[in-house]
């Protein structure tokens, strides 16, 4: 059946995604543990089976405390839910004992995911050793950010030295206010309407938001909002190449110190050409979700014909500069600041247009409403 095949191919189109290939199995970082086990955690939450979903996020965030940047979608479509759930039966008609049915839901949910916690801290607990965890999990020592990436301290960086000018507590605590008033349009539509399309533009919303903004990111990080952006495909296909393309390309220089750059070069164009057949044929199916408004029209118009023809040819710029032009002495990062503005320039558009589709869907189902409460 068509479903059959989308379903497939997405598989397909998902795990062989350059950059997780290149750096689980050549960098040798397992993160598709911890991201496997959030994709299972977005699975059963989608299903309404919250304690389940509980367990494999909680699971996720103790294999890799970067999994906190799914933590804030997480709980606000979980408490959204509950807080629905309470409030109304299964047929729509609202309930008499709403507290007590709330109460009921969020301890269930709670104890879940606190036995779930004691549980893997125990062998810590047992040996008094939480300090040192909570010094592994939060590395304020290491700095804003790690080598040249694609978030908004590196590249804003070039302009003004944040490290130099500001002690580490202080930008610790401005990068934490910047993340969490760039997560808060999401949350908030999120909490209220906590729906399918919601949760997985939200959790995508929100992982960005911590790739730009908060404390020591690395480029390895982008893996984070990658899987989330790719269970978007629906919503964002016009950014799905172009986006998988570009996370590949800013780990380019890391993957070079790893001597992995032929299995880079191929893999990224063996998938280049395996997605443009795949987002062609989910669209001529009709799942990928066409341009709605006369803006999305306009936009999608001047993407394709304007800004994608130039990002490749930056892309292939930097790639050939980097071979036969030597960058100068006093800047020997230089291409190495390249790939992370183009990154920075992608992954910023695809954010900013996903949270407008978000806030799109929160006006659009606040014109339905009242229709619906009419009838």
């Amino acid at each position: 059946s068509t479903w059959g095949s989308i379903r497939n191919s997405a598989f397909l189109a998902i795990t062989l995604l350059p950059p997780f290939i290149l750096i689980d199995h050549g960098h040798f970082q397992y993160n598709c543990v911890p991201l496997g086990l959030t994709l299972w955690a977005v699975f059963f939450c989608l299903r309404k089976k919250l304690v389940f979903g509980s367990i494999c996020f909680v699971i996720a965030l103790h294999a890799k405390q970067m999994s906190l940047y799914f933590a804030i979608p997480f709980f606000c479509y979980i408490l959204g839910t509950i807080i629905n759930r309470a409030l109304y039966t299964s047929n729509g008609q609202r309930r008499q004992k709403f507290l007590s049915e709330f109460i009921t839901e969020f301890l269930r949910i709670a104890v879940t995911c606190v036995v779930t916690t004691i549980v893997l801290w125990l062998p810590w607990l047992l040996e008094s050793r939480i300090g040192d965890v909570l010094k592994a999990i939060f590395p304020l020592h290491r700095g804003l950010y790690q080598l040249k990436v694609a978030s908004f301290w590196c590249i804003s960086d070039v302009v003004f030295k944040w490290e130099r000018h500001l002690p580490t507590e202080l930008l610790a605590v401005l990068s934490f206010g910047l993340t969490l008033v760039a997560s808060l349009p999401s949350a908030y539509v999120l909490l209220r309407r906590p729906n399918q399309k919601n949760f997985c533009l939200a959790l995508f919303n929100i992982a960005m938001a911590f790739f730009f903004f908060s404390f020591h990111v690395h480029e390895k990080t982008i893996l984070l909002p990658l899987i989330v952006f790719a269970i978007n495909l629906k919503y964002l296909s016009l950014f799905y190449v172009d986006f998988a393309t570009v996370a590949t390309v800013t780990l380019h220089n890391l993957l070079q110190e790893d001597k992995l750059t032929l299995q880079y070069y191929v893999l990224l164009l063996v998938y280049l050409v395996f997605i443009e057949q795949w987002i062609g044929f989910i669209t001529s199916v009709g799942f990928a979700k066409p341009p709605e408004t006369h803006f999305q029209r306009t936009f999608t118009k001047l993407y394709k014909n304007v800004y994608r023809p130039g990002l490749y040819l930056a892309i292939v710029l930097v790639h050939v500069g980097e071979k036969f032009i030597a960058p100068p002495k006093s800047l020997p990062f230089l291409y190495n600041l390249f790939y992370a503005t183009i990154g920075f320039l992608q992954f910023g558009l695809t954010w900013v247009y996903s949270n407008y589709l978000l806030i799109v869907s929160q006006a659009q189902t606040k014109q339905v409403e009242p229709k619906l409460k009419s009838n």
